[in-house]
This record gives C-alpha cells, sequence and structure tokens, in this order.
C-alpha cells in the first residue's frame, strides 16, 4: 500500500524539481539577454 504511493511522490519530486530548474535557468538567460 505505501509503495504505490512511493513511485508516484517521486515523480512528481522529480517533475517539480525539472520545472523549477527550468524557471531559473530561463531567468538567468533572460537576465544575461538584458
Amino acid at each position: 500500500m505505501t509503495d504505490q504511493p512511493s513511485p508516484k511522490r517521486k515523480t512528481l519530486g522529480l517533475k517539480s524539481a525539472a520545472g523549477s530548474a527550468s524557471g531559473s535557468y530561463q531567468g538567468m538567460d533572460l537576465r544575461k539577454f538584458y
């Protein structure tokens, strides 16, 4: 029962980390362009 939400939670964490990194990267790129 705890094994099912485990992989799902890991996927959510990975997606969140990717989104955060993407946002940070985009912001840095914009700052450099400016």
